[in-house]
């Protein structure tokens, strides 16, 4: 069956076939498809009226604000995208295609590993089919994919809501470094004299692009963290109401966590006696006299997690981006830089998917979790 990391693997390698064949078409004009924001009288950038506030965020194209640094007096062109953009038709189309090929993807493999089992039982007893064919169950999936692609919604418009709190909020050079292509900075890098003729050694090449990827994704993960962790509200608030009400909580594994019963499954099926094993009892005790503090508690270490597995995305891209780095050949011409752009997506891309393996597993080994979730769910004994 295949995994989760190969899954993504798979649709980030048509993503990344995709970006090369539009960018095979020629550079954007940037000046084109940008809306110059900021004011003739001052070029800072200022919160403006709730009137033009509201048109700039129907508008499905993106703002270029010139902002200046005070210090320097340099002016940085920060592009931020609209509101709108995230219900263009193209959009809604990617995120629904997205999440569907996912969703399906995983159910097809898991259908296609059943009936491999199927037909290698039949050849050991002559051709004689044991058992019946898996017969897909489609209402699931679906529903899981509309899932999926309301929380990357909630996900691209927390970002832009994060964008716009970091244009109003830090300074222009910061703000820059955190709003930008990480990719087409890293063309930009391969075409400086400095860069390709300088004093930079391989490993200040390779730290150098990890810095970049890393200020350029921090609002990406944080858009992230923040969905996340209002569903771990939501689910602890849940829990708790049903601790309080003495009936539990049963669906746990809406929100990601594995489910118990599922594990316990497939623990038994590969173990050769296959015997079922008895329920095992929680670990952990629930004071309901402290009910609040422990869900508190708990959300708090549910936090923890999303930021190590946020964290872990993070460091692997930037690792990828970085390998990508030290290890392009100098000086081989423009052809050279805009494929340094490229292969930094890939990079970048599979680094993601190694940190977030690793923190998955990391979120999963957060103590105090597991335990508690499965005590707060569990009807209150009379």
């Amino acid at each position: 069956m295949a995994t989760a990391a190969a899954t993504k693997a798979s649709f980030t390698a048509m993503g990344l076939a995709g970006g090369f064949a539009v960018s095979a078409l020629g550079p954007l004009d940037t000046a084109a498809r940008c809306v110059d924001a900021a004011m003739t009288s001052s070029p800072t950038y200022r919160p403006v009226d709730v009137a033009d506030a509201l048109l700039q965020a129907l508008l499905p194209v993106a703002r270029c604000l010139e902002m200046r640094d005070e210090r320097t007096g340099k002016v940085y062109d920060v592009e931020i995208k609209s509101i709108a953009s995230q219900f263009t038709p193209s959009a809604l189309g990617f995120r629904v295609a997205r999440n569907g090929a996912l969703v399906y993807s995983q159910v097809v493999g898991k259908w296609i590993s059943e009936m491999a089992e199927i037909e290698a039982e039949a050849d050991l007893h002559k051709g004689v089919y044991q058992r019946p064919a898996p017969v897909i169950q489609w209402a699931e999936p679906r529903k899981r994919a509309m899932q999926g692609f309301i929380r990357e919604t909630c996900v691209q418009l927390a970002r832009r809501v994060l964008e716009r709190c970091a244009v109003l909020t830090l300074d222009a050079r910061i703000c820059r470094k955190m709003i930008k292509d990480y990719a087409r900075s890293a063309t930009r890098k391969c075409t400086r004299l400095s860069w390709e003729h300088g004093v930079l050694t391989r490993v200040d090449k390779a730290l150098s692009m990890a810095a970049t990827y890393a200020r350029a994704n921090v609002i990406v993960a944080g858009g992230e963290f923040v969905v996340a962790s209002t569903i771990m509200a939501f689910f602890c608030r849940a829990l708790y109401s049903g601790r309080k009400s003495g009936k539990g909580f049963t669906k746990v594994d809406e929100i990601g966590i594995a489910d118990k019963k599922d594990e316990d499954k497939d623990d038994a099926s590969s173990n050769d006696d296959a015997e079922s094993k008895p329920a095992r009892a929680s670990p952990v005790t629930i004071d309901d006299s402290k009910l609040s503090r422990v869900v508190i508690e708990l959300y708090l270490r549910m936090i923890l997690g999303n930021a190590v597995r946020g964290a872990c995305v993070v460091a692997g891209g930037a690792m990828g981006a970085a390998l990508v780095a030290a290890l392009r050949k100098e000086d081989c011409g423009s052809w050279d830089a805009k494929w340094a752009g490229r292969m930094t997506i890939v990079g970048a891309a599979l680094g993601e998917i190694v940190g977030a393996t690793i923190g998955g597993a990391a979120q999963k080994a957060i103590p105090g979790v597991g335990g508690t979730v499965e005590a707060l769910t569990k009807p209150k004994p009379k």
